[in-house]
C-alpha cells in the first residue's frame, strides 16, 4: 500500500492528512476492484468525471470527505496514482472466488483455470465468444453459471480421492436453469469476473502458441483494437465444439471420458501434436 499525505484548507484552517492506497491490481479489495472496473466501461463519461471516481475509490468511503476540500490544482497532482488502472492489465487473479447465487455459495475454479475440464472449457470459451460478439448480458450470465458452481461435500484436500476442484462436476443440463439466477448477481461483480476471465484465457493462449497463433485475438482484443479481417485471420476463433467432436476417438475416448479431462491436459496434447506435424513438415523438406 502507498502511503499519501498532505494538507488542505479546512474552514480557514491547514489540515493534516495521511490515507494509504493501493498501488497495484492487487491490493485493491473486492469492492474497489468491481467498482473500477465498472467505472471503466463508462465508454460515455467523460475523462474528469472518470479521474475523480477512481481516485475517490482509491482513497475509500471513510476518506471521501478529504477530497471535497480540494482543489482542482490538488486533484490533479493525484493524477499517477490511477496510472496502474489506466496502463496495465489486471493480473490472473479472481476477486470473487465465491459468489453466492439463489442464496447458494458457489465457487469458481482456480485462478489459471487448471483445474476446469474440457467439456467445460469448451462452454465457457463460447459463451465468452457469444457476449463480446452480440454484448448480450444473457451469455456473461451463462458464462458465470459455466464456471461458478457449488461445493462437492465429497471433495476436500485432504481426501485420497480428491479430484483438485472442490466443485460439483460440469453438467451442461443445468446451465440455462443456474443461469437465471446468475442474472441477479450485482452487474460490477459480473464485470470483475469477465475481467478476470479474459486475463487467464490470456494466459493459457500464450502458453500454447501453435494451438492459439498470436495472429488470434481474444473477442476482447479484438474489441479494443480491432482490424480488417483478412484470409490469413478469417475463422482464428477456434469452434471449440467442433474440435470437441473431432478429438473423440481412441486417443481421447468417448463423449463423457474427454468431457470430464482436465482441459489443460487436452489442450497441451494438442499443442504438442502441432509441434509434431510441424517436426514432420520439416523434415519431409529434407
Amino acid at each position: 500500500m502507498k502511503k499519501v499525505s498532505g494538507t488542505f484548507q479546512r474552514l480557514g484552517n491547514l489540515t493534516d492528512y495521511e490515507v494509504s492506497i493501493a498501488e497495484n491490481w492487487e491490493e485493491l479489495n473486492p469492492q474497489q476492484y468491481a467498482s473500477v472496473l465498472q467505472i471503466l466501461t463508462y465508454a460515455k463519461a467523460d475523462k474528469d468525471t472518470v479521474f475523480v471516481s477512481l481516485i475517490s475509490l482509491l482513497f475509500e468511503q471513510k476518506n471521501f470527505h478529504i477530497l471535497t476540500y480540494f482543489d482542482d490544482e490538488q486533484l490533479y497532482a493525484l493524477m499517477p496514482l490511477i496510472d496502474f488502472i489506466l496502463n496495465t492489465r489486471p493480473p490472473v487473479i479472481n476477486k470473487f472466488p465465491k459468489l453466492k447465487i439463489n442464496k447458494k455459495e458457489c465457487i469458481a475454479p482456480n485462478d489459471d483455470l487448471s483445474n476446469i475440464c474440457f467439456g467445460e472449457w469448451c462452454f465457457a470459451y463460447q459463451f465468452y465468444q457469444l457476449y463480446y460478439e452480440f454484448k448480450d448480458d444473457k451469455y456473461l450470465n451463462m458464462l458465470i453459471a459455466t464456471l461458478y458452481r457449488v461445493a462437492d461435500p465429497k471433495q476436500n484436500e485432504n481426501n485420497l480421492n480428491y479430484t483438485g476442484d472442490l466443485r460439483y462436476i460440469f453438467n451442461e443440463n443445468l446451465l440455462y436453469k443456474h443461469a437465471f439466477d446468475v442474472a441477479s448477481i450485482p452487474s460490477p461483480y459480473k464485470t470483475a469476473v469477465i475481467t478476470w476471465f479474459s486475463s487467464a484465457l490470456l494466459s493459457v493462449m500464450d502458453a500454447r502458441q501453435r494451438v492459439f497463433p498470436k495472429a488470434i485475438k481474444t473477442p476482447e482484443e479484438a474489441e479494443t483494437a480491432p482490424e480488417k479481417e483478412t484470409e490469413e485471420t478469417k475463422g482464428n476463433i477456434t469452434d471449440w465444439m467442433t474440435v470437441f467432436r473431432e478429438l473423440l476417438g481412441p486417443k481421447w475416448g468417448t463423449t463423457e471420458q474427454l468431457k470430464y479431462t482436465n482441459a489443460m491436459f487436452v489442450l497441451d496434447g494438442l499443442e504438442e501434436q502441432h509441434i509434431a506435424f510441424e517436426e514432420a513438415k520439416a523434415n519431409s523438406r529434407v
